[in-house]
């Protein structure tokens, strides 16, 4: 959410302190559901700004060679899931882009037609070995270190935990009935108050049923996921699997299944191995 309200910024030129946000969904898939830009309304903005500039305006500039093309962010499916369904994603394109069936497909070239590059093995080495080259010069240097705060919010949130004084940060938490349309228990994202008081959810009331629509499937996947580790039972874990939008070999699922479970097997409770 705040990696989207920085690029947000940039888009509009404007600082990121005057965006603000409303948004509500589940972890990586979270959608801003109201904006404001200044005073202004930012769902207003952003259709003038697709009126005049195409949603695939800025993937010309993808070098695939380059590890940190996989990592940039162009904004493609936000932009084409706002068009369609009125909504903003709140979430980086090569996160959101996992929750669909029909953006990474053979066709598409598993995303490159959105401007999403495949993350492969060899691109983590190379940004291995850049973390590990720019921590040797940073040792190297004479002098103290210089040190930035990131955008990640995990320092905040200890503070505010630690001192008691109430910062607003955006959580995953239990839904306690802070978005109304999604299962209560399910882990939700969203804006919380966190304190003294430990964390509040912020209420956001009922997502658009779109959206609900979108998220729900994944949330009842997920309390299959769990249930089926907890209990040891593969074939709820098979369900969930063969339900999961980025399978679209149905009938290999059980094989996929087996790989998974086989691969992991050290991780499974013995007792409970289906």
């Amino acid at each position: 959410v705040i990696n989207t309200v920085h690029w947000l910024a940039s888009l509009f030129g404007v600082k990121a302190e005057d965006i603000h946000v409303q948004v509500a969904g589940i972890n990586h898939f979270a959608w801003i559901l109201k904006m404001q830009v200044g005073g202004k309304d930012g769902f207003t903005l952003l259709r003038d700004y697709l009126a005049e500039h195409s949603p695939f305006e800025h993937i010309a500039q993808i070098d695939e060679r380059d590890w940190r093309s996989s990592f940039e962010d162009y904004g493609v499916i936000k932009f084409l899931l706002f068009q369609r369904y009125g909504t903003f994603p709140a979430a980086g394109d090569r996160h959101i882009i996992e929750f669909f069936p029909w953006f990474l497909t053979e066709a598409t070239g598993w995303g490159r037609r959105y401007g999403v590059l495949p993350t492969t093995y060899e691109f983590r080495l190379q940004e291995l070995e850049h973390r590990r080259r720019k921590a040797r010069q940073m040792l190297a240097q004479e002098g103290p270190l210089t040190l930035s705060r990131s955008r990640e919010q995990v320092a905040g949130v200890i503070a505010a935990l630690a001192t008691g004084k109430p910062a607003r940060f955006v959580v995953n938490f239990p839904n306690r009935g802070q978005i109304a349309n999604l299962p209560l228990d399910a882990i939700v994202e969203g804006f919380a108050y966190v304190g003294d008081k430990g964390v509040e959810p912020i209420c956001v009331g009922f997502l658009p049923l779109i959206v609900q629509e979108l998220i729900i499937g994944h949330v009842l996947r997920q309390e299959m996921i769990v249930e089926a580790a907890l209990y040891g039972d593969r074939e709820l874990a098979l369900q969930a699997l063969s339900g999961d939008p980025l399978v679209l070999d149905w009938e290999h699922a059980p094989q996929m299944l087996n790989e998974m479970l086989n691969a992991n097997r050290e991780y499974l409770i013995p007792s409970r191995r289906r």
